[in-house]
């Protein structure tokens, strides 16, 4: 019960690649806006299907990006002023510690992420059990080999601290 309980918490993500196989400028963000526009809708498409609102959702962009001539790629996440390449050449010091600013800058991949976010519980207010409360009926039920009397209670009208002789 508690691992189905905490999958229907549990987000949901859907993500889309597409390569690219392109050198990164400032002239090219209106291309590369509008193909992670295209990966963004894709991948909402799913997660509507699965029952998501656009409003219980979010969107993470990326670039996977290396210097040419180099094997060494980062999957850049978008920053919020769209520099992906500033992003980047942050990225290469802090691993490399050396930067390769002189060579072109390469995109490979496309890359879109979005996230279903399920709505969160709402607390509830679980009232004190009323030991004066007792069963709402009683069944007869057949159990090592005789017929007993028991009592039979209704969930709604247990509380906190109920607990049942058995």
């Amino acid at each position: 019960i508690l691992s189905a309980y905490g999958i229907e918490l549990a987000d949901a993500a859907v993500e889309r690649q597409k390569p690219a196989s392109q050198v990164y400028t400032q002239d090219v963000l209106p291309t590369i806006k509008k193909q992670l526009t295209q990966l963004r809708d894709s991948a909402l498409d799913e997660l509507f299907s699965q029952g998501f609102h656009e409003d219980n959702t979010s969107v993470r962009y990326y670039l996977n990006m290396r210097y040419e001539g180099t094997d060494n790629t980062f999957m850049v996440r978008q920053p919020d002023d769209w520099d992906f390449e500033h992003s980047f050449h942050q990225r290469h010091i802090r691993e490399f510690g050396f930067d390769l600013a002189d060579r072109a800058l390469l995109i490979d991949d496309y890359r879109v992420r979005v996230l279903g976010h399920c709505k969160p519980l709402k607390r509830q207010v679980i009232k004190v059990h009323d030991p004066n409360i007792g069963p709402a009926k009683t069944a007869t039920c057949y159990f090592d080999e005789n017929w007993h009397s028991t009592p039979v209670y209704l969930l709604n009208g247990l509380g906190s601290g109920f607990s049942a002789k058995g």
